[in-house]
C-alpha cells in the first residue's frame, strides 16, 4: 500500500515545481488494514495534497512571487 501511495503521490507532485520528499514508514507484514481503509487513502491523501498545492499557489501569487 505505502508502495502505491509513494508513486501516486509522486506522480501527483511531479510537475508542480515544488520541493518534496515522501516519508510514509514501512509497514509490517503482520499490521492488518481493512479493505475500506486501504481503499480510502489514495482518495483522501490525494485531495489533501491538491488542497495544499492550490492554497499554496494562491498565496504565492498574493504575495507576488509567483
Amino acid at each position: 500500500m505505502c508502495a502505491n501511495l509513494r508513486e501516486e503521490l509522486d506522480n501527483l507532485l511531479e510537475y508542480s515545481g515544488m520541493d518534496f520528499s515522501i516519508n510514509l514508514p514501512d509497514l509490517q507484514n503482520n499490521i492488518k488494514l481493512s479493505g475500506a481503509f486501504i481503499r480510502n487513502v489514495l482518495p483522501v491523501t490525494t485531495e489533501i495534497v491538491n488542497n495544499t498545492m492550490k492554497y499554496r499557489i494562491e498565496a504565492l501569487k498574493k504575495t507576488g512571487l509567483l
